[in-house]
């Protein structure tokens, strides 16, 4: 895998991976009981993935 971030073109060597909701998905609606979500995985490279987890450090204030 590659570096998620814009300008790198280094190798993958860490990832995020989240569950977002899919707001294009014709299963959600008001009165469904569970909501349908996608997994989403970032990979980043160990200096962009110290910028990320700077940067999320930084809003947590």
């Amino acid at each position: 895998m590659k570096c998620y971030s814009t300008n790198c073109k280094n190798d993958a060597s860490a990832s995020f991976s989240e569950k977002i909701l899919d707001v294009n998905s014709t299963q959600n609606k008001w009165l469904t009981t569970e909501p349908v979500y996608k997994r989403v995985t970032l990979y980043y490279c160990h200096d962009c993935m110290q910028t990320v987890l700077g940067n999320l450090r930084g809003q947590k204030k």
